[in-house]
């Protein structure tokens, strides 16, 4: 094999809000500076010679259309019929999804253009989540071992939050963030960035008075299936103990 053509690994996996990239107040509107910024930066990370995958969020791009057809809530079903399929819920659900794809597209332009291998991958179809309860797991039909193989040949695969198919409603939404928790339980990568328009964690909603950042962040295993989070803030020296289940 050449040098510098040995297989990667998943290294890496980086999330990028979709508030940071676009402004979610007004329709299908991209923060041309921030996009500038992002791929200069990495387009210096892609140097690295390491294995990365790439998750951006929706922002303003799909969230209008998803809202307006009751995408999450519904899916494709009416209201008062769960069994008859709106005509015009699938004709949201495909405007949807031109609409994500038009941000990827406009994304993996930029990355492209500034000598990042990226290459578009959406999850529609062949991502889907069951949802049978409020108590149920979710499971995942996934496009793993394709993306690991983009990885393995250098590319920097570049997948977001869409539209997806449901079992029970036809189809619902896919965030960023689920797609984020799944490949990084997948792969283990050594890294799991995120960036977003705001310091960092924060005790608050950043518009909500007395909001504070989280300087530090310590994950404890523990028996039993669970991690404990302790948050550390830097203005109090105090920590308060959060607990999740781990995935």
């Amino acid at each position: 094999r050449k040098k510098g053509m040995e297989k990667r690994k998943v290294d890496v996996v980086i999330k990028i809000g979709g508030s940071a990239i676009t402004d979610k107040n007004k329709f299908e509107t991209i923060k041309d500076s921030r996009i500038d910024d992002f791929t200069n930066m990495m387009a210096n990370y892609n140097n690295s010679n390491q294995g990365i995958i790439l998750i951006h969020g929706a922002g303003s791009f799909g969230h209008f259309q998803a809202h307006q057809y009751k995408l999450s809530r519904e899916g494709l079903y009416t209201p008062d019929d769960s069994t008859c399929i709106s005509k015009e819920k699938l004709l949201g659900s495909a405007q949807t999804r031109l609409s994500v794809t038009r941000l990827s597209h406009i994304l993996v332009t930029a990355l492209t253009q500034t000598g990042v291998p990226a290459v578009a991958v959406s999850p529609f179809p062949s991502w889907s989540t069951s949802i049978l309860n409020a108590s149920s797991t979710t499971s995942i039909t996934h496009q793993e071992q394709e993306l690991l193989q983009l990885v393995q040949l250098g590319f920097v695969p570049v997948i977001h939050g869409d539209v997806e198919l449901n079992e029970s409603r036809g189809v619902s939404i896919l965030s960023g963030d689920v797609i984020m928790n799944f490949l990084v339980d997948r792969f283990k990568p050594k890294k799991v960035l995120f960036l977003m328009d705001v310091d960092g964690l924060l005790t608050l909603p950043p518009e909500v008075e007395g909001s504070r950042l989280i300087k530090e962040l310590k994950v404890c295993k523990e028996e039993g299936g669970k991690n404990e989070v302790e948050l550390y803030e830097e203005s109090q020296n105090k920590s308060d103990d959060v607990v999740y289940n781990k995935r």
